[in-house]
């Protein structure tokens, strides 16, 4: 059959969307759906496009548009679902997931989509059953294999989703993002490791964001073999090419710190004003690579927790009713009308966005840190709400993230001197919370005294979300549940202490990150220039 020129001018947007093209893919979507409105592919790449600009809202709409005009495509309800978890609204989104699959006929690129749309949203079983059926209609298709591959790793099963990586890097040896996720994958050992070849594949690699992927591989292989000197060596290169490429975002982050202490400092939780009464949720809180996953586990354990792991939608339900696009607009303009705003609204309609999944226990765990700058609102909209803050000796909790390649957010934690400051304003932060929460609606655990004695703070911990004791918070590594974060591995073990004073080994490299911590002089929320690169 010839391509008419619906089908001609579709494939010219592709094209130019697969070369990153999006200024010329503009008008050539434009033009396509203006000279073809019945044209439902057309609706399809034109979302596409939107999606990759991150206009969810107009995303969403050609996705409709591309369902109203085909509604028996398990392809575009897939994409459709896909834009409205990019809107935030993950509830929606499973549901037209499962509206795709019942559609049938669904290739692996959709039931890919699916997947991902489902484990996006929390759904890490059912995602693992879709990606295992995209993996029968494509074996070798690399995509399938690597979602597969990770789903398994979610859920504790190291080795099938070795195998599966390994297989991966037969098909595609350059797949970097396979070679790391296979060092992470298990502890490594002396007999059984890849240290030789993650060296080779350093000195013959080209690509930057392939090269720091093997020095992460090669760092994370060699701490486990505990040659923590060599291994830092590793770590070193790899974030220093990050930090060469990417900015590190230092004096946004202290910006947006700073904003929020000005707002807690200035008194928006003394102003009166009701908020939702539920006391449902309990939100972890504090730097990555502190001991949350470990206290969501022991929490996540007992009969009346949900853990529903790291959540987004609190901060796109602040940001939806207030119009903002980052924290610090939120807080300003919540600060602008404090008596108009409709803080129970909010409480609401975050506690609607985390349904079906929570509502079925007494409380449930929301772990994502970045909740830390959101605390102020949170506790305007959900009073009842409880925060545990989790702590860490300050070098040892820098070193962590250090050593940790973060596939989204985090930029600051690849340079020692950067990452240093950005403590300290963050310690700004968690003073202001501590100051200005109410007493009884925050709990500070150290991941120190959480190893060192683990029924002591468990029972803390079920004491302050209201809880009666269960012994069964203790034999968290035993359950098999998917883990989702970068301790995935670690968290299905007991408890260890092997961890603490890790820095210690390494106190002359680290020698810069010391100093910034040590800083005494300057405001820490200060503008200043950033250390050592962009």
């Amino acid at each position: 059959m010839p391509e008419t020129g619906a089908q001609e001018l579709c494939r010219g947007v592709y094209r130019l969307l697969d070369q990153g093209d999006i200024r010329r893919a503009g008008p050539a979507c434009e033009r396509l759906v203006a000279e073809f409105p019945a044209f439902a592919p057309g609706w399809a790449a034109f979302s596409e496009l939107w999606q990759r600009c991150r206009e969810a809202d107009r995303a969403a709409h050609c996705a409709e548009t591309a369902c109203r005009l085909a509604p028996r495509s398990a392809a575009y309800r897939a994409q459709l679902a896909r834009c409205e978890l990019l809107r935030g609204q993950s509830r929606r989104a499973t549901a037209l997931a499962e509206q795709a699959l019942g559609l049938g006929g669904a290739d692996h690129a959709t039931l890919d989509t699916i997947g991902n749309v489902f484990s996006r949203a929390g759904e890490q079983a059912r995602a693992l059953e879709v990606f295992r059926a995209a993996l029968e209609l494509a074996p070798d298709n690399p995509a399938a294999i690597y979602n597969l591959a990770t789903s398994l790793r979610f859920h504790g099963r190291v080795g099938e989703a070795e195998r599966l990586f390994e297989r991966l890097i037969e098909l595609d040896p350059d797949d970097h993002e396979a070679v790391h996720s296979r060092s992470v994958l298990r502890r490594q050992t002396e007999e059984s490791n890849h240290v030789a070849e993650l060296r080779r594949r350093l000195e013959a690699g080209r690509d930057w964001r392939a090269l720091s992927h093997y020095a992460y591989a090669l760092g994370k292989e060699l701490d486990d073999l505990d040659r923590p000197a060599e291994a830092f060596r590793a770590f070193s290169h790899g974030a220093r090419l990050i930090h060469e490429h990417l900015p590190s975002g230092l004096e946004t982050e202290r910006a947006h710190i700073g904003a929020v202490v000005r707002a807690l400092r200035g008194g928006l939780l003394e102003k009166p004003g009701s908020g939702h009464p539920s006391a449902e949720p309990v939100f972890v809180i504090g730097l990555p690579r502190t001991g949350s996953t470990l206290v969501e586990r022991i929490l996540g354990s007992h009969s009346q927790v949900f853990a529903a792991g790291e959540l987004h939608n609190f901060q796109v339900e602040a940001r939806r009713l207030t119009g903002a696009r980052t924290v610090a607009e939120a807080f300003q303009a919540v600060l602008a009308s404090p008596d108009r705003f409709d803080f129970a609204r909010l409480g609401a309609a975050y506690l609607e966005s985390t349904r079906p999944r929570t509502g079925r226990t007494a409380r449930f765990i929301d772990k994502l840190p970045r909740n830390d700058l959101w605390a102020g609102l949170i506790h305007r909209a959900l009073p009842g709400a409880r925060f545990i803050l989790t702590t860490r000796h300050p070098a040892d909790a820098c070193y962590a993230m250090f050593r940790t390649l973060f596939r989204s957010g985090y930029p600051f934690t690849y340079d020692l001197q950067t990452l240093g400051r950005y403590y300290r304003a963050h310690q700004v932060l968690v003073q202001a919370l501590k100051d200005t929460l109410p007493p009884g609606s925050l709990l500070d655990v150290a991941y120190e005294d959480l190893v060192g004695d683990p029924e002591r703070h468990a029972r803390r911990m079920t004491e302050f979300c209201g809880l009666d004791w269960e012994p069964a918070c203790l034999a968290f590594h035993q359950r098999e549940e998917a883990v989702v974060t970068a301790s995935a591995h670690q968290v299905r073990q007991p408890i260890y202490s092997s961890s603490v004073g890790r820095w210690r080994k390494l106190e002359r490299e680290l020698a810069p990150l010391l100093r910034a911590l040590e800083e005494e002089h300057g405001d820490p929320l200060a503008a200043a220039g950033e250390a050592g690169g962009r």
